[in-house]
């Protein structure tokens, strides 16, 4: 883990999150400038700086897990399906959950 990266502290509880999931690897919390009426954050533990490391430097186990929680995450908040975004800077996988009112999307966002 990086010091510095605000995910990375948000993963070690140095800055509070609204948490949804946390598992060894990987932490779900809510987003705090949502685009939807449900917004996650699905981080990694590993400090990686997108999607293509995080792939070559972690296991096929743990690459899997974490997929894993993405999806758990999403079916937890809707049964109305839900958006996953990754952004390329940095591994965060963003569940966009139309949860309530079927609202669309901030362009914003994807």
């Amino acid at each position: 883990m990086s010091e510095t990266c605000i995910f990375c502290r948000i993963f070690r509880g140095e800055i509070p999150a609204q948490e949804v999931r946390r598992t060894a690897d990987a932490l779900v919390f809510r987003d705090t400038s949502p685009h939807a009426p449900t917004h996650l954050l699905v981080i990694p533990k590993r400090h990686v700086s997108d999607l293509g490391d995080f792939v070559e430097q972690a296991s096929a186990e743990e690459v899997g897990d974490f997929l894993k929680v993405v999806g758990e995450a999403g079916r937890s908040e809707t049964t109305r399906g839900y958006r996953v975004v990754s952004n390329v800077l940095i591994v965060i996988w963003t569940l966009l959950c139309d949860k309530i009112f079927g609202s669309a999307l901030s362009k914003r966002c994807c």
